[in-house]
């Protein structure tokens, strides 16, 4: 029974005065009277309540582009849980110091289905131990069951970006985490969500890509461990295809513009898209990016001029607030050229050189840096003009100068330098003298090499291995032999050092019967087989990265101890999605002489192929072509081979030369120029498992017909069953490990046998408790087409089962229906096995083909 205190203590606590008096006059009666009249009044305020905070409230949707400054916006509107949250300077703050995260989110949310791109500065404090976005969050469970991108410091670990999202218990499930050389106070995050995946970029470098995801589009909202201000959020329509890798692009033309740019000097402002100093007296005025600094890469600013003629650029800045240490390029404003320099510590210019140029004009104009480990090159509109100009400074901030005169800076971008920079072939100024600093060359051009790759410039950031003077590897010597009178095949076991193999730089060593490069820091750490050179051959290599992006081979190498006169191919170590190649020069400078956009190599395993002939070489990776005919431009056809990794961790499982086979002059489509026959009718599989079967990636074990793959980092990787066929099933009992992210099911309908570009994927996704099905498009990005949930299993596989007739696949799990009639871009195409992470095995499989089904 409720005593008479604890009844005056409720309605002390009720809202309205005219309710409390009524109660008051009430309650006096008898005992079953109050009870039952309190009763009512709770449950009233009870319903009163779940209308106010009923999972069924509906959110207006973010309408896109969606800008927030912080400047005005009413924050009691928000959903907050713990932390002290405000406007402060125009930022969005949270204050207080806690042992526990806060959160907030903005009361809209994102609709389903809705790519989008979302930015955000984070300035933190000496005592921020982590601040980032939240994302995808579900209502009424905001911090129960969201995605997360933090950036975390902590005495230990140093500073780590982190990715990942919480299970149904609320507990954070860790996706990815990347450590962070360097620990600033401000830091720009974009994330790119789109349909079943999402990427990260930290200051404008993707230093995550194609997470899956777990939640679909929600609410968005901010994190933090300790105090942080964020400023300027953005969310606008994402692109369906992943972002590309510039580490900066201006955004003048969005409103606001200018993010991250700091004016010292002049007077700077945003006009129709431009960012235009309008002083035209001012003499060195100024502006800096303070978004980030940058090494190695290609600096793009396109200017015009309007009154006066003065304007250039500023690159490897030691501060983004000052003219004091920092490089200059810039148009004279009182001769027709062109000028470049740097300040020193006090200011003082310093001048490294000039070119006469015509007048510029008040018509657009592009000015290139490309600023690499040593020296940096200079180009105006394709014109190189400067090249091999020393560096004060390798690194640094970027920004733009004007002096007497006023000028509109339409684009600025800023990307790696060595394999993301598309350029047309270069016109050389005829008047450039001939000097240290200026030299008049023409980049070197490759008419043979698809035209889809323009070929790529030369760069700066590789250079050879100090060593002794050596005498080069000569044609006739009896160490070159063509690759038909000597194959040759490496044995990775022994003693390294009495085994032919040279090592010029890194930690080489054999283990487990591969040959392992385990500093995932140093550039161009190579290794060399001195056993023998070759002359027309085939050079095969298998690898795998265990960190990082960024092995390759070495071929036709005049020096067992350098790097110069080599040739090369490798993976980026910058772009996960990119490969390129070309040759050092006799200084060990590196020369590119073509890229192309690939899927990342993640962990599995991948096949280069280099066809060496008498004056050109061709490029295969994991059986398709990239180039071909690329020539020779030194002229060093023959000569050692090695290999070489640059900030990654490697293994290199086989090592060999051949003859050459196929001529590196026969063309060779990039797509299967005959369509292959389909396979005849009939069942295939059991206990010896399929008989034209290839590993594409991953380590498979296959044994009485049981497909097991045991790389265990989340990636997708391939068994081909080297079935092509049309109409058919498919099944298998496939049993995953106990991770929240492991998947395996089957990838059909592959125009190749090694390529996910244009296949279809079904397979279980987040440890068996869901299945997806979509496609992957030419380019190699997936699209998701459906999903469902299932019941995990305690313990156990599944039964996964597709009927495929034509373009349309029927979806089974343990005899249900999930899915019928969905739609393929093909009709035919090669089957096979899929395993996402590790350990999954696939047993009885069976691919019935033809026959009733």
């Amino acid at each position: 029974m409720i005593s008479e205190s604890s009844s005056w203590s409720i309605i002390a606590k009720l809202p309205s005065d005219r309710v409390r008096k009524w109660l008051a006059r009430v309650l006096p009666a008898r005992p079953v009277v109050r009870i039952a009249l309190l009763g009512l009044v709770l449950l009233i305020l009870a319903f009163a309540l779940s209308r106010v905070l009923s999972p069924r409230q509906r959110f207006a949707s973010f309408e896109l582009p969606y800008v927030q400054d912080f400047s005005d916006v009413d924050i009691k509107l928000w959903f907050s849980d713990r932390g002290v949250w405000s406007l402060r300077e125009g930022m969005l703050a949270q204050t207080a110091n806690l042992e526990q995260p806060a959160h907030i989110f903005a009361p809209y949310r994102l609709a389903a289905d809705q790519p989008y791109h979302l930015s955000v500065y984070l300035r933190l404090a000496k005592n921020t131990r982590s601040a980032g976005i939240s994302f995808n969050a579900q209502y009424p469970h905001l911090t129960d069951q969201l995605h997360r991108v933090t950036i975390n410091r902590s005495e230990g670990e140093g500073v780590n970006l982190v990715a990942g999202y919480t299970d149904p218990d609320g507990n954070f499930v860790n996706q990815v985490t990347v450590s962070l050389d360097t620990d600033a106070q401000q830091y720009r995050l974009d994330l790119y969500v789109l349909d079943k995946t999402y990427t990260v970029q930290l200051n404008g470098q993707t230093l995550i890509e194609r997470r899956p995801l777990f939640y679909p589009n929600g609410l968005i909202g901010f994190y933090s461990l300790g105090p942080v201000r964020f400023d300027t959020l953005k969310i606008t329509t994402a692109k369906a295809e992943q972002p590309s890798e510039q580490i900066y692009i201006s955004d003048f033309d969005s409103k606001p513009g200018g993010a991250g740019w700091v004016p010292f000097s002049g007077e700077w402002k945003i006009s129709q898209g431009e960012l235009i100093q309008a002083n035209p007296a001012a003499q060195d005025a100024g502006i800096g990016y303070q978004g980030g600094a940058f090494e190695n890469y290609v600096l793009k600013v396109n200017l015009r001029h309007l009154i006066g003629v003065g304007g250039g650029l500023l690159f490897n800045m030691a501060s983004p607030y000052q003219l004091n240490d920092a490089h200059m390029v810039r148009y004279s404003d009182q001769t027709n050229s062109l000028f470049w320099g740097y300040f020193d510590a006090a200011g003082m210019f310093f001048r490294q050189g000039a070119q006469a140029l015509p007048d510029p004009g008040h018509e657009p104009r592009q000015i290139r840096v490309y600023s690499g480990e040593s020296s940096y090159d200079i180009f105006v509109d394709d014109t190189l003009v400067a090249r091999n100009v020393p560096l004060q400074r390798s690194n640094g901030h970027i920004g733009l100068i004007t002096s007497r005169s006023s000028v509109a800076y339409a684009l600025v971008e800023a990307f790696p330098l060595f394999d993301n920079t598309p350029l047309v072939l270069v016109k050389t100024d005829e008047r450039l003298p001939p000097s240290p600093t200026s030299v008049p060359q023409t980049l070197p051009q490759d008419a043979a090499l698809p035209k889809t790759k323009p070929a790529a410039t030369a760069t700066t950031g590789a250079v050879a291995t100090p060593g002794p003077t050596a005498t080069p590897l000569v044609a006739n010597s009896p160490l070159v032999t063509s690759g038909a009178d000597r194959p040759w095949r490496g044995v990775f076991s022994g003693d390294l050092r009495t085994s032919g193999w040279q090592v010029i730089s890194g930690r080489w060593r054999f283990a487990n019967e591969a040959l392992l490069q385990e500093d995932s820091t140093g550039y161009d750490l190579s290794i060399v087989y001195t056993g023998g050179a070759f002359r027309n051959y085939t050079l095969e290599v298998a690898l795998s990265h265990r960190a990082g992006n960024g092995a390759g081979v070495l071929f036709n190498m005049p020096y067992a101890n350098r790097l110069a006169g080599a040739y090369m191919f490798r993976y980026s170590d910058r772009r996960p999605g990119g490969v390129f190649w070309g040759y050092y020069d006799k200084t060990g400078k590196f020369v590119g002489q073509g890229y192309a956009n690939v899927d990342p190599p993640g962990a599995s395993r991948h096949v280069i192929r280099i066809v060496s002939s008498d004056a050109s070489y061709s490029i295969f990776l994991d059986g398709i072509l990239l180039a071909s005919d690329v020539p020779f431009i030194n002229g060093q056809n023959f000569g050692y081979v090695g290999l070489i990794t640059a900030r990654s961790a490697s293994v290199f499982e086989s090592v060999g030369v051949s003859a050459v086979g196929r001529a590196a002059s026969t063309p060779v489509p990039s797509a299967p120029a005959v369509i292959p026959p389909l396979t005849a009718p009939g069942r295939y599989g059991g206990v010896s498992g399929f008989p034209d079967q290839r590993i594409v990636g991953g380590k498979w074990n296959i044994t009485q017909g049981v497909f097991t793959q045991a790389v265990p980092n989340p990636a997708d990787y391939m068994l081909n069953t080297g079935i092509y066929a049309s109409n058919y099933t498919i099944q298998a009992d496939i049993t995953l490990p106990d991770t929240p992210d492991s998947g395996g099911g089957f990838m059909i309908h592959m125009p190749e046998q090694s390529r996910k570009s244009g296949a279809a994927i079904v397979r279980f996704i987040r440890g068996g408790e869901g299945v997806f099905w979509g496609v992957y498009d030419e380019a190699g990005i997936f699209r998701g087409r459906g999903s469902a949930k299932l019941n995990p299993k305690l313990q156990g596989g599944s039964q996964l089962r597709l009927v495929v007739r034509g373009n349309n696949v029927d979806i089974f799990v343990d005899d249900r229906t999930i899915a019928s009639g969905v739609r393929l871009p093909r009709a035919e195409g090669w089957i096979s096995l899929v395993a996402y992470g590790g350990p999954v095995t696939l047993a009885n499989v069976e691919i019935t083909v033809g026959l009733d089904q």
